[in-house]
């Protein structure tokens, strides 16, 4: 029987989104928490969240992963009328932080990407509503390696997983995380899905003394 893989997805509890200045508000009216830069409008350029690399960072501490000096953030590109720019905002395939391990469970990478904007039912059978506020926010992708024998098990990391992120103010405490299973990382990678990397956002370069500054138990 092979081993299964866990991704984990959530979003970090920052006031501000990945690359721009909107503050997200889940009770906003729809589309009133957006800017030129969360819309993918030309000419607007990001400028990343130090706020959410710290937030990394410091769960890189608690897993005592290894971080990358140099990381990049790249484009994740398959067609949905969800992203407004036409691809999410990714580190898949140079991720900030790898290894490390929680509650025995290894850790194969974690790093940041964008959020998607928000697809809503409408009235009207024929068409659906988008509320972009939720796009652009900051999350986090956690891949485990195959280490779990049974969907229970991955059941149980992930609530365990939950409150530790709660109870260190990575996520909100009302925040719900999600995830996925394979029983072998290529199967979640779908075919459609490509990476390129994006030209508008530098590498992320993290040095020794920026790492050692973050405290853990602090509230970022």
């Amino acid at each position: 029987m092979k081993q299964l893989t866990c991704v984990v997805h959530f979003d970090l509890n920052i006031k501000t989104k990945l690359f721009c200045g909107c503050v997200y508000d889940v009770l906003a009216v729809p589309n009133s928490c957006c800017c030129p830069v969360c819309l993918g409008l030309p000419g607007s350029l990001p400028a990343l969240n130090k706020a959410a690399v710290e937030k990394i960072l410091l769960l890189g501490k608690l897993f005592e992963s290894h971080v990358h000096k140099i990381s990049s953030f790249y484009k994740k590109t398959n067609f949905s009328p969800d992203l407004p720019l036409g691809y999410q905002v990714s580190q898949h395939t140079h991720p900030l932080i790898s290894g490390g391990c929680y509650d025995g469970i290894k850790i194969k990478h974690l790093h940041l990407q964008t959020n998607k904007a928000l697809l809503l039912p409408s009235d009207d059978t024929r068409h659906t509503l988008i509320d972009f506020n939720p796009s652009g926010t900051a999350r986090i992708e956690l891949m485990t390696e195959a280490v779990f024998d049974h969907h229970d098990d991955i059941q149980s990391f992930i609530l365990k997983l939950s409150q530790f992120l709660k109870s260190h103010h990575i996520i909100s405490t009302d925040a719900q995380i999600c995830y996925s299973i394979a029983d072998d990382v290529k199967d979640i990678i779908l075919d459609d899905t490509t990476y390129f990397p994006d030209s508008d956002i530098a590498p992320l370069i993290i040095d020794e003394e920026f790492i050692n500054q973050l405290t853990i138990g602090a509230t970022i």
